[in-house]
């Protein structure tokens, strides 16, 4: 499509780089983590507000010093000064973008539940600081809260686990991805972010509900996204968009204490309901060997080391040999 074509001439060519050549590329200083947030940073404020793919967006003085971070960690490890002798084994995803889909917690971020209003608190429109082109504002009174037209969501105070996996792997959060109200429905659109269209021809859908993390994704605003599927929340949105995504099998996300399980209990104490959560967060990106890694990073410990994302795809591309490929 036109449009398709006008968006893609001014991709930066760091951009269309994989969540693996990134981490090679970070890793072995070709690239840095400020660089990469800059041009992911303008890019988003080029291209999101025609496709509304990301909301919640962090403020760029915060997101920068994340990057900077992440670079000065990255130098002591090029220098031979990291105590880790590879540190990429833990944190591959060090210095990289991401966002989280907007029905799964994020510390500092809120978690509208797909633009869900049961979930927010109206604001006084006269009380909002209109400046604030992030949608976030710092209250005395209030703590830190995000506000969206007329209704706030408070931050979360801390990461779902698999969210928490991935910030550990060194991924620096920048916002959330839009979803329709409660992640349901097959595409995305809700009252209080708009629609998510379609980078390839804005007149048809991203799919839903992970319409949000595959726009992003599609139109090289990210390089991975997570997503959920219940019914195809994943993998309808993938495939209306060009990419890759994987819906983990039932109860494989689920936390080994049984932490994250949907199961509840009647008034005898017996256990009720699915033994499995029916809908399962997962990966999307927009090759096969980074949905595998992110799954990888994504599933509890356990499973984790079980589990090696070479054995989802017929290759030897870890990090640590990527770049003989």
């Amino acid at each position: 499509s036109i449009q398709r074509q006008t968006t893609m001439k001014t991709v930066p060519e760091i951009l269309h780089l994989t969540a693996l050549e990134l981490s090679h590329h970070l890793g072995s200083g070709k690239i840095t983590a400020t660089r990469l947030m800059e041009q992911t940073l303008d890019r988003i404020g080029a291209i999101n507000p025609s496709i509304r793919a990301i909301v919640a967006l962090r403020d760029r003085r915060h997101l920068m010093e994340e990057a900077k971070a992440a670079d000065l960690e990255l130098k002591n490890y090029i220098d031979g000064k990291s105590a880790e002798e590879n540190i990429f084994e833990k944190k591959w995803l060090l210095g990289i973008p991401i966002a989280i889909k907007d029905v799964s917690h994020a510390e500092s971020f809120p978690t509208t539940m797909g633009g869900c209003t049961l979930y927010g608190e109206e604001f006084p429109p006269d009380c909002l600081n209109t400046d604030d082109s992030n949608n976030s504002i710092d209250s005395t009174q209030d703590g830190k809260y995000y506000v969206f037209g007329k209704w706030k969501y408070e931050s979360q105070k801390e990461d779902d686990p698999f969210v928490k996996r991935l910030r550990d792997a060194g991924a620096i959060i920048i916002g959330k991805t839009n979803a329709p109200e409660l992640a349901m429905g097959c595409h995305s659109y809700n009252s209080l972010h708009g629609t998510t269209l379609n980078p390839f021809n804005h007149s048809l859908s991203a799919g839903g509900s992970s319409g949000g993390a595959a726009a992003a994704l599609s139109s090289y605003l990210l390089c991975l996204s997570d997503g959920s599927d219940m019914m195809g929340s994943l993998r309808n949105p993938a495939e209306w968009n060009g990419l890759y995504s994987l819906r983990p099998t039932a109860g494989w996300m689920e936390e080994e204490d049984g932490g994250a399980s949907t199961k509840s209990r009647d008034e005898d104490g017996e256990l009720v309901g699915l033994p499995y959560p029916i809908s399962t967060p997962g990966p999307m990106a927009r090759c096969p060997e980074d949905v595998a890694m992110m799954l990888q990073t994504m599933l509890p410990g356990g499973k984790s080391k079980r589990m090696h994302h070479s054995s989802i795809i017929k290759t030897t591309r870890t990090w640590a040999n990527y770049s003989k490929h």
